[in-house]
Parts: C-alpha cells; structure tokens; sequence
C-alpha cells in the first residue's frame, strides 16, 4: 500500500471513528461531541492537506482494491482511489466541512440535539469521502446512498417542526426516485460488463463488444440518479425546501458537496458518458434547461436561503451542461470554485439569519444594522461578486471557462443562454446585496426582535466570521489557478497538460460586459431606496404568477401523485389487502381452521356418530362411483 492510499484511508476513516466516539461514548456531553467531530475533521484536512502537496502537479492513477465478493460471473471489490480528480474533491470536502463544524460552534450554540448534529456532519463527512475515492461504480453507489441517508437526517434535524419533516420526506423521495434509475444501470453493468470499476467503464466506448445503444441506455439511467442528487430539471424541487434544516448543513450539502456529487460522477465516468453522443447531448440540454430555470426563480425570491437555494440549481446546470458539451475541465473548475464561493454565500445567510432571526430579505432591512455587521456583509458582497462572475474574483474564471468550452465545442447557442443566465445571476444577487443595505430609517432599531441578545449593531462571533473571512480569501483567488499568472496550474494538476492556455479576451469582455449590465440594472432599481419595491420581473404579472409559483412544477408533482398515484396505490392496497391478504393467506388458513373444527367436531368418541357418518360417506362415494 502507497504512502498516498494510506493518507487518504485515514482520511476517510477519521469522521467515521468521530462518528462511533459520538454514538457510543460522548452523546450526553453536548460540547464534547462537538470537540470530537471538529478534531476528526481537522485531522482528515491536515492529511488532506499533506497529500495535496505530495502531489501538487497531480500524480498518475493509484488504486488499492480490497476484494469482498468474488463470482464466476463477476466480483465486487471495495477499495482507495487517487488520482488528481480525487484530491481535488477531498480537499473541497474536508476544507468546506471543517469550516462548517467551527461556524456551527456558533450557530448550533445552545441546540439540545447538538451530539446529535454532530454525529450527522460526521457521518455525511465520512460518506461523502467514502463516494470520492471510489474507484468502483459500486462503491461510489454505496457512499452516495450514505450521503442520501446523512442529507435527510440533517434537513430534517429539527424533526419537531412539520415543514422541516416534510422537507426532508420530499427530498428523500425525490432522490430515490433518481436513484432507482442510477441502481437500474448499474446492474445492466454488472450483468452485461460484469466489472464496474471506472477505469473499465471509461473504455467501454472502444470495446467493440459492447452494443452503443446499451452504454447510451445505461448512461441514462445513471444520469436519472444524478438528476435527483444534483437538482436537476424536473426533479430539483427538492433542494429549495432542503433549507428548512439548519443553515450550515446548506452549506456544506445543499451547495458545496452533496449536491455536487453528481457533478463529480459525471467526471470520474467521462469516459463512460463521452462514448454516448445522444447522452452527451441529453445531459448538456437538462443542464442549460435547468440552469435557466432556476435562474429566473431566483429573481422573485425574498427568503435568503431560498435566494442561495435556486442560485445553487442554476450553478449546477451550468457544470452539468459543459460536461454534457464535453468541457471536462470547465465543469470540475466550476465544481471546486464553486464550493467555496456558495459555502460562504449560505454561511453569510446563515450569520444574517442568526442575527434578525427571519430568512426575508426584507425584514432584516426594515430591522436595520446591517451595515454593522461589517465582515458578514464585506464576505457576502465578495461572494455574490464571485457569483456573478466579477473579475478576478474565482467565479469570473470558473464561468468563463464553461462559456469557453461551449465555444471550442460548437455550443454557440448554449453560450449565448449561459450569457443571460450570468445576467440573471448577477441581478438577483446584487438586488439582494441592496435591498439588505437599504438606508436606515432613524427608528429601525426600534424593530428588533424580542431577546436578541446580539443587538442590531454587532457582528456574529468570531467561530462564524473566522469560517467566512477564510472562504471569502478563497472566492478571491482560486480563480487564478486556472491563470497564466501561475502558468495553467489547474491544467497540469488536473489534466498533467504542461502548456499554458491563453486567455480568451473576447469571452472574457462579454462576460464582464454582462456582468456590468447585470449590477446596473439592479442598481438602478434597488439601491439607496427603503420599503419593498419589485423588480422587472415582478412587474409583470402574468410572469410574476409563472416565477413565484416554480413554474407549477410542485403543482404538476401534487396533480400527479393526488390523480394517479393515489388511485393507483388504492388499488394496489385493495389488491393487497382483500385478494392476496384475506383471500389468499387468510383464505388458506381458514379452510384449515375450518376443515379442522369440522373433523374433530366429528371425533367425539359417539359410536352410533361414527357409524352414521360411515354410512354418509359411504352413500356419496357410491354416488360418485355411478356417476362416473
């Protein structure tokens, strides 16, 4: 076993030892459990840390396989991958998870389920680690069920509360129902193939033996449990009712890991996907549809979270569409910038959150201080400026590496869309960022909630802000590494390409053009003014319905499941009860029973009983015999 297999082993098991300390020794001490989980996620980043610059310029392939079942037909191994893409992943899990554990030192302060909080953010921790170094399809099925498992007990942490619950049962549903189609492909290759490791699945495309038309069938089916994983179109209704759980949980699963896992599948099996051009360009379609979609909700939201929510959507179609269109760099580039720049938009909403105690953009302004909580606001502008894809912060890189990948590879169409979207995008964050620096009204202050003892004047403790001025540094810079400022870093660590790609100034111009017109048109609309005012899109009614009801997607589920798969599961449930319950096993059961209480009301020791009964069998059997 390699000196890396090793790191990254001990990676992955240290939120899992948390994990068994919590449940077995430390849950009756609040604080303890919370030390626990915050020591164990903090080893796994110093190891990250160590591998990551063991192999700073990427590395090739490694893999330790432990055998589990092995068959005529096939065998199942577990195991450890490491490779360039997998580094990068585990350093975004364990860096955006350790920030999360110390910001909810802050946030969780006071919760009585607080071992239990923890013990969750370790299992998913654990899980999520688990689905990156995967180095088989099945493996990466198990760790992504986990994660599944992990998202539902967090979202709904406070079980008490009913839209909590329900939150969590709609996106448990939601996602299983993608997850079927994913555990449908993955046993056609594990009949057909009989070997699901990546490295054999990303050269199925020029095994001759394997039909085309089976890897495009199969890719979709995976891409089914993707869409549910990852929020997309028409199964990411799921995602904006996941922010009823506590606002730390958004940020590490609802936008910098969980809900990128998908996005990562897609990149670990290119190879896989690539040899479908039908998938390819399916995949690259649900991705712009989605991020569209999404986009244009966000424009009428006023819950913060809810805002974050539908921005993470759009943000994962976009990564979805340019690996659909084949950027595989523009899309993992994305994925990692990404991660960092959301995590500190639903940490900053978190902090605001905290404060006000309301989510609605426009009661923390009409409450006023604001602008005193000097590092949550400085670290949510410089997100939402990383969002919107302003230069130099990460996201202006990140973006303008998918609409580069959309050109290279004749996307023109999808260019063009994805311009509007970072229109869209930088809209309804700055129309955010004003409506919540709003000029103060002398009585605001007036307006605080009862019993906040933080006051409208302070920011939140320093185990928040300290999380969020770390990732703000890294919404400014990561983007550079994609730069010939480091000389293509991202290229030579990722693809081992030694070449530094130039800058492309004409993609760059229209991005930042779009960019200037998007925070304009907020301006102009939004800022130094106080009360509610709507936006463009509100001003439209017709539009204003289509946007603030989803586009009736939830209304099409609710129709769906009331006019169908009530009915349907009514008849099943009559079927079941009346014909194969009371008929069947009740039926045979009966007849024993009353077969038996009819011969033994027989055998009552009667003599003459006996002899008449004789005498009856004995009349109809020669009955039958003269019938016959």
């Amino acid at each position: 076993m390699s000196e890396n297999i090793k790191l990254a082993t001990w990676i992955v098991l240290c939120p899992f030892i948390s994990l068994l300390l919590i449940g077995a020794i430390t849950r009756s001490y609040k604080k303890l459990s919370a030390l626990v989980a915050i020591l164990a996620i903090s080893i796994s980043t110093i190891l990250a840390t160590i591998l990551y610059f063991k192999n700073l310029y990427g590395l090739t392939p490694q893999v330790h396989y432990f055998e589990w079942l092995i068959t005529d037909y096939f065998s199942l191994k577990f195991g450890i991958l490491v490779d360039s893409l997998s580094i990068g992943m585990i350093m975004v899990v364990c860096i955006v998870s350790l920030l999360v554990h110390i910001y909810s030192w802050g946030y969780m302060e006071g919760e009585a389920g607080l071992s239990r909080y923890y013990a969750w953010l370790s299992l998913f921790s654990w899980a999520m680690l688990v689905f990156v170094v995967s180095p088989t399809l099945l493996q990466a099925f198990f760790g992504w069920e986990l994660v599944g498992a992990a998202s539902f007990l967090l979202i709904g942490f406070w079980y008490y509360k009913p839209e909590a619950a329900q939150a969590a049962r709609k996106a448990f549903v939601m996602t299983r129902f993608g997850d079927f189609g994913f555990f449908v492909g993955l046993l056609i290759l594990l009949v057909v193939v009989g070997n699901v490791d990546f490295h054999v699945l990303n050269k199925l495309g020029t095994n001759m033996g394997v039909s085309p038309k089976l890897i495009t069938m199969t890719a979709l089916f995976i891409f089914m449990g993707i869409m549910g994983k990852s929020a997309q179109f028409p199964l990411h209704a799921w995602l904006p009712d996941a922010m009823e759980g506590p606002t730390p949980v958004s940020a590490l699963i609802h936008a910098a890991t969980m809900v990128a896992a998908g996005i990562y599948l897609i990149a670990r099996a290119f190879g896989f996907f690539s040899a479908s051009p039908f998938a390819m360009e399916f995949i690259a379609a649900v991705g712009i549809l989605t991020s569209f979609v999404a986009a244009t909700i966000a424009l009428v939201q006023n819950d913060v979270k809810k805002i974050m929510a539908y921005s993470t959507i759009s943000q994962l179609g976009l990564m979805v569409a340019a690996l659909g269109a084949g950027g595989y760099k523009a899309g993992v580039f994305h994925l990692f910038s990404h991660a960092f720049f959301k995590a500190l938009l639903f940490l900053c909403a978190g902090s605001l959150i905290h404060h006000f105690h309301t989510n609605d953009m426009w009661e923390m302004a009409e409450k006023g201080g604001v602008r005193k909580m000097k590092i949550t606001i400085t670290t949510l502008i410089i997100g939402s400026l990383a969002l919107a894809g302003c230069p130099p912060f990460a996201g202006f890189f990140s973006k303008d590496a998918i609409l580069v990948a959309f050109e290279m590879n004749g996307k023109h169409t999808f260019m063009y869309i994805t311009l509007l979207i970072s229109f869209l995008t930088t809209y309804y964050s700055f129309r955010m960022i004003f409506v919540l620096l709003s000029p103060e009204k002398e009585h605001s202050h007036s307006h605080g909630h009862e019993g906040d003892h933080h006051g409208h004047g302070h920011d939140s403790p320093a185990n928040m802000t300290i999380p969020l001025i770390i990732l703000a540094v890294f919404s400014v810079l990561f983007g550079f590494v994609d730069t010939p400022l480091m000389n293509g870093y991202f290229d030579k660590f990722l693809l081992n390409k030694h070449e530094v790609e130039h800058l492309h100034w004409s993609v760059m111009i229209k991005s930042f053009v779009v960019f200037l017109a998007g925070i304009s048109f907020a301006y102009v609309q939004f800022a130094g003014k106080t009360g509610y005012r709507e936006g463009f899109a509100e001003k439209i009614g017709w539009l204003k319905a289509l946007l603030v009801n989803k586009y009736y997607v939830d209304d099409f589920y609710f129709i769906l499941v009331r006019g169908l798969v009530y009915p349907f599961a009514s008849i099943l449930n009559w079927i079941d009860r009346k014909v194969i319950n009371d008929t069947g096993v009740n039926g045979s059961g009966n007849i024993v029973i009353f077969s038996g209480r009819f011969i033994s009301s027989l055998m009552n020791g009667l003599l003459q009983r006996y002899l008449g009964t004789s005498l009856v069998i004995l009349f109809i059997l020669v009955f039958l015999w003269q019938l016959i």
